[in-house]
């Protein structure tokens, strides 16, 4: 299927996400997927099973199976995804509804319509097409006597998007008075995220039984337009909806423009950070919004609901380059370290700062005791989250551009097909990026062609260079777009240098943490592993810290680095490497969590040791937001 621009009455877009199928992941990133893939039909099926009771995780199962089947071009796991859309649409009733519950809850076939238009995508299978206007036709018919109920209206941004995408492939004048409908039902995140009245942590603003005294109170959740104080309150301090809510504001800009609407991704985005953001890129929430605290959990589904926002608003309108910077942060740290390659296990809480993943004495807001175990529980773990934002992240790294060209989102290894003015061009993107400075973007087109080719350059380079296929040297400037043009033959190379230095970035309590372009570095912990299988064959691993010493940074201290030998995340052996000077100091702990950073604790003379830092994604016990070490004076 090809690229669709938005069509008219929406805002024109002008780039695009490649047709489904035409990005392949390559090098690190595609080793990664495939380890995943290994067990995904397996882990899918078995979420499938509980589709009458647990219909969201089946959907869920169905999107992540889709993605990952047809961006690695596994026949085993296409196999599996046909049979799963097969049966989905022969669910379908004559009026429209569709499941396998006997519910009427519209979450679940809000995440299959995210899953069937994947599939579309991937297939350009014309059923999908008729079963998901058939659905939207229902939604058109019924939305007022069968409005949206619960987190529906909190994700009801992602029925909007696929709705939208629907009509720019065939122009059914009901859908964008469909969308209009459904904003009306939506929680209003544009709303929310300007105003941002969720300042405090809830552990602080309202106590977890206030809340549901509260709920119970008002006897029922969200519906339709009617959205009770505490309901509304639950759904937008849940760190996944949060998440999920962040695509709404550009999403809702597709078809009624307004500064909110335009701004509200960057307004939502900069205020999470500033009160609940932790140097991973990421706000906390465990499972809701929870502060500033390094040791405060962040909810894996929340990460890759946040990652699968910015690629919506990628692909929805133009958003500025700032989404794409927090995308690449998230799917090169704190993705990665929420899964454990050599197992195949997951977390569904993270800790920036993480010192001990067991099942007691975390002080989460409300999420379970055991939420930082590794573990493969399809129906908790975030296992099948992560192998869906994998798929969703290699099939967006390259978008089409309103003049026929070619854009980057980030330089992940990997090949990229495209069609321009009937002619294929095909783009092979190596390189060690994010572990190297240097990519490689080779060039093969049928036959010579003139197109632009928009190579985005990150905010972090040093320096940046790129050099064209006729060997000049084209300098450009971090933060921008550089443009090339020009006709472009079979033997074309274009090289790109992105030269990083490290980066002390300062957060809460006078803390600091260290970047390497996009990678967060961290000090691991050494930990003892314990594997174990409960009764119903759900396997999970605790790691607990094999010493007590904590430590401070010296951030005035030059540091090195190391260039990394064996890139991606298994491992930290041949990783990039960082040498860092750091001491130990005084850090009360609280229960298995680290406590509040301490505020400039002193180190002493002779006290400094030089350390190695590691790519945050890298470890499972760690600490990357520091202390900031106040060093004595030296004798003269």
């Amino acid at each position: 299927m090809k690229a669709f621009f938005n069509r008219a009455p929406l805002s024109p877009n002008t780039r695009t996400n490649l047709s489904l199928g035409k990005i392949k992941p390559e090098g690190w990133l595609k080793e990664t997927m495939q380890k995943q893939a290994t067990r995904l039909s397996e882990l899918a099926l078995k979420a499938s099973e509980s589709e009458k009771t647990a219909p969201d995780r089946a959907a869920l199962a169905l999107d992540a199976l889709i993605h990952m089947a047809y961006t690695l071009d596994d026949e085993k796991l296409k196999a599996a995804a046909q049979s799963g859309m097969e049966r989905l649409i022969s669910s379908q009733r004559e009026d429209g509804w569709f499941g396998f519950d006997e519910g009427g809850d519209y979450l679940p076939r809000i995440i299959y319509m995210n899953a069937a238009y994947a599939y579309l995508g991937y297939t350009s299978d014309k059923r999908v097409l008729v079963f998901m206007d058939n659905f939207f036709r229902y939604e058109f018919r019924n939305l007022s006597s069968h409005p949206l109920e619960g987190t529906a209206c909190a994700w009801a941004a992602d029925n909007i998007y696929t709705a939208l995408k629907v009509y720019n492939i065939t122009g059914q004048k009901h859908l964008p008075e469909l969308c209009k409908r459904l904003k009306d039902q939506m929680l209003d995140w544009t709303t929310i995220f300007s105003t941002f009245p969720n300042v405090q942590p809830m552990s602080k603003s309202m106590t977890l039984k206030r809340l549901n005294d509260g709920m119970n109170e008002e006897k029922h959740d969200l519906k339709g337009e009617n959205h009770p104080f505490f309901a509304s309150y639950y759904h937008q301090t849940r760190g996944v909806n949060v998440a999920n809510g962040l695509k709404a504001p550009g999403v809702v800009s597709m078809f009624k423009t307004g500064f909110k609407e335009l701004n509200g991704f960057q307004y939502g985005w900069e205020k999470l950070i500033k009160y609940h953001g932790t140097a991973l890129g990421m706000f906390t929430c465990d499972e809701h919004l929870n502060g500033s605290d390094p040791s405060a959990g962040t909810n894996t589904a929340a990460v890759v609901e946040a990652m699968r926002s910015i690629e919506t608003l990628l692909d929805a309108g133009s958003f500025g380059d700032k989404p794409v910077e927090a995308l690449e942060k998230l799917a090169f740290n704190a993705l990665p370290a929420a899964l454990d390659e050599k197992t195949g296990l997951c977390q569904s809480l993270q800790q920036t700062n993480q010192i001990d993943c067991s099942g007691e004495g975390h002080g989460w807001y409300n999420a379970p005791d055991g939420a930082n175990e590794f573990t493969d529980d399809t129906a908790t773990g975030g296992i099948i989250e992560v192998a869906d934002a994998y798929g969703r992240f290699a099939s967006c790294l390259w978008q089409a551009t309103n003049d026929e060209g070619l854009s980057a989102v980030s330089y992940a290894p990997c090949s990229a097909s495209h069609t321009i003015e009937s002619v294929p061009v095909r783009l092979d993107v190596s390189g060690d990026y994010p572990f190297g400075e240097n990519v490689e973007i080779a060039i093969t087109a049928k036959r010579p062609i003139e197109f632009p080719l928009y190579l985005r350059i990150p905010s972090w380079a040093v320096n940046p260079m790129i050099h064209l296929p006729g060997g000049e040297i084209m300098s450009v400037r971090a933060g921008e777009t550089a443009c090339i043009r020009q006709k472009w033959t079979s033997d074309c190379t274009v090289r790109i240098n992105l030269p990083r230095m490290p980066l002390v970035k300062r957060w809460s309590r006078q803390s600091a943490s260290v970047e390497v372009g996009s990678l967060l570095m961290a000090l691991p912990l050494e930990g003892k592993e314990a594997l174990s299988t409960d009764e119903n064959g759900i396997r999970r691993m605790d790691v607990r810290r094999g010493e007590n010493d904590m430590y401070a940074l010296n951030a005035d201290e030059s540091m090195k680095l190391v260039e990394a030998q064996q890139p991606g995340f298994e491992g930290i052996d041949g990783s990039t490497k960082l040498m860092a000077k750091i001491c130990k100091t005084e850090w009360p702990l609280s229960g298995s969590d680290a406590g509040a950073i301490p505020i400039l604790p002193e180190c002493g003379k002779g006290g400094e040791i030089t350390a190695c830092l590691v790519p945050y994604g890298c470890t499972k016990l760690r600490i990357s937001q520091f202390p900031i070490a106040k060093m004595e004076e030296k004798d003269a």
